[in-house]
C-alpha cells in the first residue's frame, strides 16, 4: 500500500503538470497510514509539491477536512480507509 499511495502522486503530477499544492486525506487512527504518509511526503518532495495533510477520524470530520483541502490545495489524494470508503 505504501508504494501505491506514493505512485498516485506521481501519476497525478504527470496528469496535471502545473500542479503545485496537494492535500492528502488520512485517518490518524489508522496506523497503516503512517508509512503511507511518509512515502507520500518523500514523493511530494521529489516532485516539488507542497504537501498538506488533512485528517478525519469519523464521518462528522469529513466536511471540515474536505473544506480545508479545498482551500489549501489544487488536488486531493485519499488514502484508503473504511471511514472514507463507507461514507463516499
Amino acid at each position: 500500500m505504501t508504494e501505491l499511495n506514493a505512485k498516485r502522486l506521481q501519476i497525478l503530477k504527470d496528469a496535471i503538470p502545473p500542479l503545485a499544492r496537494l492535500a492528502v486525506l488520512t485517518n490518524p487512527d489508522n496506523s497503516a497510514h503512517t508509512s503511507a504518509l511518509t512515502a507520500m511526503k518523500d514523493m511530494a518532495q521529489r516532485l516539488r509539491l507542497k504537501f498538506y495533510i488533512v485528517e478525519a477520524r469519523k464521518r462528522e470530520d469529513l466536511k471540515v477536512a474536505l473544506q480545508s483541502a479545498k482551500t489549501r490545495a489544487e488536488a486531493l489524494v485519499v488514502i484508503d480507509d473504511g471511514v472514507f470508503i463507507y461514507n463516499a
